[in-house]
C-alpha cells in the first residue's frame, strides 16, 4: 500500500488511537524503533519517544557528515 491509500490508513490509525485512548502511534526510524524496544527490554517504561537514542545514537547529521565518538567531525572531513 503506497500513496493516497497509505496516507488514509495512517490518518485512520492515528485518529482511532486518539478517539479511543487505547494506543498512541509513534513514527520512528528503524534505529529509533530499535532503541525504544531495547529500552523496554532493559526495563524502562513511560513515553517511548524518550528512548529514541537509548543505545544507538545518531552518527550522521544531515548536511554535516559523520561525527566521531565525541560528536566532533571525523578526521578528513571539514566541519560545517
Amino acid at each position: 500500500m503506497i500513496g493516497e491509500p497509505m496516507r488514509r490508513f495512517l490518518e485512520d490509525v492515528v485518529e482511532l488511537g486518539e478517539q479511543t485512548g487505547q494506543f498512541r502511534v509513534h513514527f520512528a526510524t528503524a534505529r529509533e524503533a530499535f532503541n525504544m524496544a531495547m529500552a523496554a527490554v532493559d526495563g524502562h517504561g513511560g513515553e517511548p519517544g524518550r528512548y529514541r537514542n537509548h543505545r544507538l545514537r545518531l552518527i550522521v547529521h544531515e548536511g554535516r557528515g559523520s561525527l566521531g565518538a565525541e560528536g566532533e567531525p571525523s578526521a578528513g572531513r571539514a566541519s560545517a
